[in-house]
């Protein structure tokens, strides 16, 4: 599951021009990308597309850094193998991550339910008409299905043309009720552990790693080349 990156498509159009960018003149792939959205709007009623199912009843609000760094450890408490942040090291790490700008700004949000409750948060780069790349989800036991709901409602109705993550054996039931979503290899993940307890809970899944506990913020991953 580590291997895997998803892919969620609102925009079809739009994400095409965003992945050919590179090979436009700069004058032209901003209209390119005007010129898709009407083009999205009627190929979506055309296919006779649905909104996004489930989660309709919670509310996604942007968090401060410091609520998050003071409430982040608690959504990955009850996996067996997870990093083990203090406030100030996740800080550190959060402060990393917002130095990387090529992908958006460095936004972070919690998932609310009808009585007020967070059972979610995720943390991702806004960039609306672009991709959405999604650093961590975090989310308490068994409301996954509709954190992801939430979070993919969200970043459809703020622009973004597709939204892009980390595969976790925890979420694979809720990406698997999304539309439009494919999965895609991104790298080969190894763990090589001798102490047969933390083996069995890596066997099983029972394991947190997310881009806060790993590369994908990384400015020396994107800042070049």
């Amino acid at each position: 599951m580590q291997n895997l990156e998803w892919v969620r498509t609102f925009r079809p159009l739009g994400a095409l021009v965003e992945r050919l960018w590179p090979h436009f003149p700069r004058r032209i792939d901003g209209r390119l990308a005007t010129l898709t959205r009407p083009a999205d709007n009627l190929l979506s009623r055309l296919r006779g597309d649905e909104e996004i199912e489930g989660g309709t009843d919670l509310k996604v609000l942007e968090m401060s850094v410091p609520d998050f760094l003071t409430h982040a450890p608690r959504f990955i408490a009850h996996y067996a193998v997870r990093p083990l942040w203090s406030e100030d090291e996740l800080g550190w790490l959060v402060s990393l991550a917002a130095q990387n700008t090529k992908f958006g700004a460095f936004t972070i949000c919690a998932i609310e339910d009808r009585s007020g409750a967070v059972i979610g948060r995720f943390v991702y780069y806004a960039a609306p008409g672009r991709t959405a790349h999604v650093l961590n989800i975090l989310s308490l036991p068994g409301q996954e299905v509709g954190v992801l709901c939430a979070m993919f409602r969200h970043l459809e109705r703020t622009g973004h043309v597709e939204a892009r993550g980390r595969a976790q054996p925890a979420l694979m039931a809720g990406l698997g009720l999304q539309r439009r979503l494919v999965f895609r290899h991104r790298a080969f993940a190894m763990a090589l552990i001798r102490v047969p307890e933390v083996n069995d809970a890596v066997v099983r899944g029972d394991i947190y790693v997310g881009g806060l506990a790993g590369e994908d913020w990384s400015r020396l991953m994107h800042d070049f080349g």
